[in-house]
Formats: C-alpha cells, structure tokens, sequence
C-alpha cells in the first residue's frame, strides 16, 4: 500500500468528524437569530409611545369612573346644607323669623267731594327715627346644629310732621283737589316684618294724638324674637344703634355700612347715622312689601353662627379632579422612570382614597373649624397615598415624592378656598405654573424612558 494513501485516510475521517460540529453551529447561529427577531417584535409592539398612551388612557378611564364617588360626595355636602335649613325654618316657626322691621304711621283720612265722603288710610313712613336695639343672644342646639336666635329689646323714637302736605303728595290720585280730614286721633304705628314681596304685622300701636294735630311721634319699647339675622329699615333723619352679646357679627349684608362699630369677645354695638330724602309711602299695605323689596335701604347684622359654611367643603370639591389628574400624571411618571407596571386597580383605589378625602373634611368640619378640618383630612389622606406608594412601586423615595406633591397640591387649594377677592386670578396663575411644570417634567421623563429602551 502506498504511504501517500495511508497518509490520506486520517485526514479525511478528520472531516467527517467536523462536520456534525459545522451542521451544530449553523443550527445554533439560526436560533439566535430567530430569538433576536422575535425580541425585536416584541418591542416593536411594546414600543414607548404605545405604553405611555396604554398609562393614559387607563389613567383617563379610571378618572370618568371616579366621578360617581364625586358626585356622591358633592349630594352629601347638599344634603346636610338642607338639613341645616330645615332646623333653621323649624326654630323660625317656634321661636320667630329673620326679622327685618320697618316702622310705618298708618293714618286714616276722609276725603269729601259734594255729598260724596270716602274714608281710607294712608301709610308713611316716619320723617325722623331713632332706635336703639339690643340683641341678646341665645343660641338653639338641635341635634349636631347650633341656631343664632335672639330677642330683640327695641326702645323706638318716630316722629311725622306736615301731615297734611305728606298726605296729599302720598295719595294725591285719590284726593286731588277733594276736602281732606285727617284723623290723627285714630292714627297708629305699625311695625311691620318685611318677608320677601310680603310684610306681616308685628305690633300695632296707638299714639293717641290730639285731633287737629299736623305732627305724629311714637317714644316707646318693643320686643321681637328672631334668629340668623337682623334687620332695620330707616326713614327719614335717622340714628339706630345696634348692640348684642355675639363675638362675631358681620355687617356685609346692610346696604348701609354703620358709621361706628366695635367688637370684642363677646360684644358688639354699630351705629349708623344719615338721611333718606326718598319718602316711602303707599296706599295699601300690600305695596309695603313690594316697596321695600326693590327699593328700601336695610341696615342688617348677621350672627354669624359656629356651625360649618357648608360653601368653603363645597368650594374645596370644584378642585377634585384636579387633584385626581395631577396624583395619576405623577403615577405615570414615576412608572415610567421605575419600569413598573402599575396596575388599573391600583389607579382606583387611588382615586377612592382622594375622594374619600372630601367626606372626610365634611365629617370633620361639622365639630371643629374649617382650617382644622381641612389640616387632618388632608394629613390622613397624604399618609395613606404616601405610604401605598412606596409599597406599590417597592421605593420610599416613591412615597415621598408622592406625599410631596399633594402636600403642595393640598396647600395651594386651602389658599384657594379662603381667598375670596383674588381666587381668580391667583387659581388662573397658579394653574398656568402647575401645567409648565408638569409639561417640562413629563418631557424629560419621556425622553429618558424613551432612550432606555
């Protein structure tokens, strides 16, 4: 056998022992690159425009479903504003209503034309009124409500002069040109309570005057029960003082601001100076009240009471959506930054506790003050979310982050809400700067995630 032969044999059983080897790699290199296209898909389909519009979108749904609960929350702030009204009205009805007082001279007068005698009355209003009113105080408690009620002791000066001149001028269409008798012997003063388009009569008063009299007066003392507020209609020349025991009246109410006023911790006195050159005058008592509805001035005080403003939790709940919003965007962001999938459920019950928030203020608000209220609700709120944040996406720093936002957030509505003057303009600008940053925020974070994957 020839050497070159024998040479040969190893070298070609070397070949076919390496092509099993060849065949393996080639089946090898074809699975990686199968598995690397298929991993290309994969994120082909779960690119990050498409995760952040998923985040959006479920953030967007769970918001139209927390308006439910919301609304909800906004019928339980009405209902026990009417609960309110209804103790309010029941002490009226057993103790005395809002009380606005005007007093008027009711004179009856004869008219004679021919053989023709007419009898009717007229009624004016005092030319000169002093009044000096105390207000002593004593509030109803009924069930978890508290009433401002109060007896008004009322020590009344009238005074009317030229009544015949007064009395033509009020009634001219009925007398004209006729014989007028006046009868000032059955004059009284009649102090009426003004109710919307109504006036109910109080208390009628005999002065006594002599018969051929052309002046009226009226010095003596009144009583009236009321609550919630109370009213006076001036006339003429007048001077009223107004003095009670309550620490904290307001008189923004009163057409006419008083000249003087004074409080302390437990008392209060206004008195209001001036003129009404308009006389107010009418010919039936009925056109009293659609008088004094248009066009009468009023000096008023109102006792202010120690329950709830059941506007400042309503006012707080114009602002829910705002927070739900801002609380869902910082969600998606620190997902995106983390990588971690949040789940629609946890969106929900997010959403549920920061609704939950203002059922708590109410419950709150009716035994302490609004500022308190509103500090542990919020406090209560803050530490739930805080803490279920961290625990959601497994970082403190989450919470954190998180508990910071709505203590911001929290704070700039409580602003907000007891500003009344300059709300507009400073909810106007304070939602501008929230939207830049949330713009620029958002931005970044999408730009990184984005160059991430």
């Amino acid at each position: 056998m020839n050497t070159d032969e024998i040479k040969k044999e190893p070298m070609d059983n070397n070949n076919e022992a390496q092509k099993p080897n060849q065949n393996s790699t080639t089946g090898q290199n074809k699975t990686d690159e199968a598995l690397k296209f298929y991993e290309m898909l994969a994120k082909k389909k779960e690119s990050p425009a498409k995760q952040i519009i998923f985040k959006t979108l479920t953030a967007i749904v769970v918001s139209i479903f927390l308006l439910i609960p919301l609304e909800m929350s906004k019928s339980l702030i009405e209902d026990r504003q009417d609960a309110y009204k209804e103790t309010e009205n029941n002490v009226g009805k057993k103790w005395g209503t809002m009380a606005k007082l005007m007093p008027v001279f009711k004179i009856p007068y004869q008219t004679t034309n021919g053989d023709a005698v007419s009898s009717n009355y007229a009624f004016i209003f005092p030319s000169r009124l002093d009044a000096e009113i105390n207000l002593n105080c004593k509030p109803f408690s009924v069930d978890r409500y508290e009433v401002p009620a109060y007896t008004a002791d009322i020590k009344l000066k009238c005074e009317l002069t030229k009544l015949e001149e007064t009395i033509r001028n009020t009634a001219y269409s009925q007398i004209k040109d006729s014989e007028l008798q006046i009868l000032t012997n059955g004059a009284e003063l009649v102090i009426l309570n003004s109710h919307d388009y109504d006036c109910e009569v109080i208390s009628t008063l005999s002065l006594n005057a002599s018969p051929n009299t052309d002046s009226l007066s009226f010095d003596n003392e009144i009583s009236i029960n009321g609550y919630n507020s109370f009213s006076f209609v001036p006339s003429g020349k007048y001077n009223i003082k107004i003095s009670g025991n309550r620490f904290n009246p307001s008189f923004l109410s009163s057409s006419i601001l008083p000249n003087e006023r004074s409080t302390n911790d437990s008392l209060f006195s206004a008195n209001w100076q001036g003129t009404i050159t308009k006389k107010y005058t009418a010919d039936e008592m009925s056109d009293l009240g659609h008088l004094m509805s248009y066009n009468a001035e009023t000096l008023s005080v109102s006792l202010l009471n120690d329950m709830p403003d059941y506007r400042m939790a309503e006012r707080t709940t114009k602002y829910a959506m705002l927070v739900i919003a801002l609380t869902f965007v910082a969600f998606i962001l620190i997902d995106l930054c983390l990588k971690r999938n949040i789940n629609p459920l946890n969106y929900i019950l997010t959403g549920l506790a920061l609704v939950l928030f203002y059922t708590l203020l109410l419950s709150i608000y009716e035994y302490i003050s609004f500022g308190w209220a509103y500090l542990i609700a919020a406090v209560m709120t803050i530490g739930l979310l805080s803490a279920y944040t961290a625990m959601m996406f497994k970082r403190k720093r989450s919470g954190i982050i998180l508990g910071s936002i709505l203590s911001l957030l929290y704070l700039y509505i409580y602003i907000l809400v007891s500003i009344d003057r300059y709300s507009l303009i400073a909810g106007s600008v304070g939602l501008f700067i929230i939207l830049a940053i949330v713009m620029f925020t958002s931005q970044k974070v999408i730009n990184a995630y984005e160059k991430k994957k």
